[in-house]
């Protein structure tokens, strides 16, 4: 987007310079328009990239396709904190996973897991 807007002011500055140096303005403004034109594609490159993206990510729960239904879609998948296993240390250093459940229960009858 910046080298998009950075080819426009430099076409402007080629139509200003055209006043004095016909030859020279115009040269520099094809020269930016060119720029401008190729910057353009970079962008419908990269929107069609993103679009792609979401796409192939939404069914794995990294977002969604629709941006509308984001909302939606948050309030009701499971945060992460709740629906991933929490690891929890034995006594050799040992990771032990645990579902984020069996430490709550867990830990309101006293029990601290180890």
């Amino acid at each position: 987007m910046l080298a998009l807007i950075s080819a426009v002011i430099g076409i402007a500055i080629g139509i200003i310079d055209a006043i004095h140096a016909p030859a020279r303005g115009n040269i520099i403004a094809l020269s930016f328009a060119v720029l401008a034109v190729a910057a353009i594609l970079l962008i419908v490159a990269d929107a069609r990239l993103l679009r792609w993206d979401r796409r192939v990510l939404a069914p794995l729960g990294h977002g969604t396709a629709d941006p509308a239904t984001a909302e939606s879609a948050t309030a009701e998948s499971p945060t992460a904190a709740e629906s991933a296993p929490a690891a929890t240390h034995d006594g050799d250093g040992d990771a032990v996973l645990r579902s984020a459940e069996s430490d709550v229960a867990g830990s309101r009858h006293g029990d601290t897991g180890h």
